[in-house]
């Protein structure tokens, strides 16, 4: 009898301190951080809006603004108090730029920038498995372009001509991981919807171009910079990382 007593009076202990730590728990809700890491696109219908500004990028605690010339321009280190997202030092003055949070899911996130509302969505939603490639051409210079070739199964040739008479080709094949990146990255393209205007008025003796043949449809896009638009960039980045990784210019 004793010993039961002795057990119920120990039972009954550690049912009041599991309660107590339940009490404290709810009683002090941990703060959750809201994670922003990822490429977060403006929707299409913006309003005073630089055609310019796609969006933005976050890594970590720094925030990026995206720039349709496939250039990330910094805007700073980020601090998140409440419900407002605080840039640091924004564009190297005193003052701190402030972004007020009025929504924010894995998908979608809507901020108060001066005021006014800019609505965005992850950049995982512009995946579209339906868009398959037969062929990526990528032409670089002018007076003697050096022409890179890929097919949807992975091989590439490359052309340069030397003279009038001399044209030099090479081929090779990529592996499995860089043609799934490659492929990866054309769904995410959103080529159907970019602008393919030629990004300058003129070439003046230097020019850059992609041709895209998929889906039973070709697509071109030309420029006498250094730059592509920012979801076309990464694939032109690595199909000649490729090409010069193999020496095969």
């Amino acid at each position: 009898m004793k010993m039961y007593k002795s057990l119920l009076k120990r039972s009954t202990s550690i049912l009041i301190y599991s309660l107590c730590l339940v009490f404290s728990s709810c009683s002090h809700p941990k703060e959750s951080k809201i994670k922003f890491d990822g490429e977060w696109m403006l929707e299409a219908k913006r309003i005073n809006v630089s055609q310019t500004d796609l969006g933005l990028y976050c890594i970590s605690d720094t925030l990026y603004s995206i720039a349709e010339d496939a250039c990330l321009e910094t805007l700073g280190k980020f601090q998140i108090h409440n419900d407002t997202m605080i840039i640091k030092n924004y564009d190297r003055r005193i003052r701190d730029l402030k972004y007020i949070i009025t929504k924010h899911t894995n998908d979608s996130l809507i901020l108060l920038v001066n005021g006014r509302k800019r609505e965005y969505h992850s950049r995982r939603l512009d995946y579209n498995d339906k868009l398959h490639y037969s062929r990526i051409t990528i032409t670089i210079g002018s007076y003697s372009p050096v022409i890179v070739k890929l097919d949807s199964s992975g091989n590439i040739q490359t052309e340069k001509r030397m003279d009038k008479t001399k044209l030099i080709k090479k081929t090779f094949k990529l592996n499995s991981e860089e043609l799934n990146m490659i492929d990866s990255l054309f769904k995410l393209s959103c080529l159907d919807i970019t602008n393919t205007e030629d990004w300058s008025s003129g070439y003046d003796g230097w020019r850059k171009s992609m041709k895209f043949e998929y889906n039973n449809k070709i697509r071109t896009i030309k420029t006498n910079g250094f730059t592509m638009p920012y979801r076309i960039n990464p694939i032109f980045y690595r199909i000649t990382k490729a090409v010069a990784e193999r020496k095969a210019i």
